[in-house]
């Protein structure tokens, strides 16, 4: 508010097609994320896919392989998930909200590439 209000502000520095991407990809977030957290099951695949996400679409689009750290993480957020869900009684699968959870978590992974 302040830049604005100083009249200090200068759209033509900003790389449009990042702020874009970035605005569709928090856009789509919001609706994605609370399509799917009606299921339990849903919310943790949302919450635990996007550092998975961040770390594929960095490894095919900007040609950086993850690091041992990255892979090391990965199989622990992948083995606390499937934890959360031994008692299969207590977690309710609907595909849909699945569906809704990879999305949301894969936008919101594109949204934190662009920052």
């Amino acid at each position: 508010m302040y830049v604005l209000i100083q009249g200090q502000l200068n759209l033509r520095l900003w790389p449009m097609k990042a702020v874009l991407l970035a605005s569709l990809s928090m856009a789509c977030y919001q609706p994605l994320f609370f399509s799917a957290v009606f299921t339990t099951i849903s919310t943790v695949i949302a919450i635990g896919s996007t550092p998975i996400f961040s770390g594929v679409l960095e490894w095919f689009i900007v040609k950086n392989r993850p690091v041992k750290r990255w892979w090391y993480s990965t199989f622990l957020i992948l083995i606390g998930c499937m934890l959360l869900f031994i008692h299969t009684e207590s977690a309710t699968v609907n595909p849909y909200g699945i569906l809704m959870a990879l999305l949301a978590g894969m936008s919101f992974a594109i949204s934190l590439g662009l920052e």
